[in-house]
């Protein structure tokens, strides 16, 4: 008679994997499978099963072929035992390291009275920009707005997120400067005949911007040295 026994499913090329988030789901699968074997996945954490799917792309627990997020998984490729097969399992790990991401906003200066330059909030990541702005709620600060009128000087512009443990997160933060516009005053030219009365000096202004006047100053200017 002839004995035919049962064969050992093995996989290959199934090991650890490491690689940083990129808002797309990882997996680690095998390089080969056996001919007409189904391979089911588990992936858990912290010895907690978060779901599995398998070869013909069945999922349970998950919402795509792999996990996402940050952290480190265990993952354990099972090939269920039948008539033919022994049952197979091997085990991997799989890490997926946190992005790292820079958010930026810019140092600007302008004069007062000129037009406003609305800051920006930049993003350095290997991450869609936008992905991680939205992710992290990220946004930026600064009290010098065309609504909030303000005196001269330095204002930081500041930045907020929500911490996100898919990312790594620093900022390289920058400020707004607001400098003094340029105010000229000019005192009339008068003539006068010999022996009469001398007329007072008009003093002129030119580079008042906003709506400003000569009331707005602090000290106002006057003439003196008259004879």
């Amino acid at each position: 008679y002839l004995t035919i026994k049962k064969a050992y499913a093995k996989i290959q090329g199934f090991g650890d994997k490491k690689v940083t988030y990129d808002g797309n789901a990882q997996s680690i699968l095998p390089t080969q499978i056996p001919e007409g074997a189904t391979v089911v996945y588990t992936y858990s954490q912290k010895g907690e099963v978060i779901g599995s799917f398998d070869s013909l792309g069945n999922m349970e627990g998950l919402t795509a072929l792999g996990v996402c997020d940050a952290g480190v998984y265990s993952v354990e490729a099972v090939i269920a035992g039948s008539k033919n097969y022994y049952e197979f399992r091997a085990n991997a790990t799989l890490e997926i390291k946190q992005a790292k991401v820079i958010l930026i906003t810019p140092s600007l200066e302008i004069t007062y009275g000129s037009e406003y330059i609305t800051p920006s909030l930049t993003v350095e990541s290997a991450v869609n920009s936008e992905k991680v702005i939205e992710d992290l709620a990220a946004t930026y600060l600064c009290d010098f707005t065309p609504e909030s009128p303000v005196a001269v000087g330095v204002y930081p512009i500041q930045i907020s997120f929500v911490p996100n443990p898919n990312y790594e997160v620093s900022v390289i933060e920058g400020s707004y400067t607001l400098s003094k516009a340029v105010l000229t005053a000019k005192l009339s030219i008068e003539s006068v005949a010999f022996g009469q009365a001398y007329p007072t000096p008009q003093i002129s202004y030119q580079g008042f911007v906003e709506g400003d006047d000569e009331t707005s100053l602090i000290t106002a200017p006057s003439v003196v040295g008259m004879p």
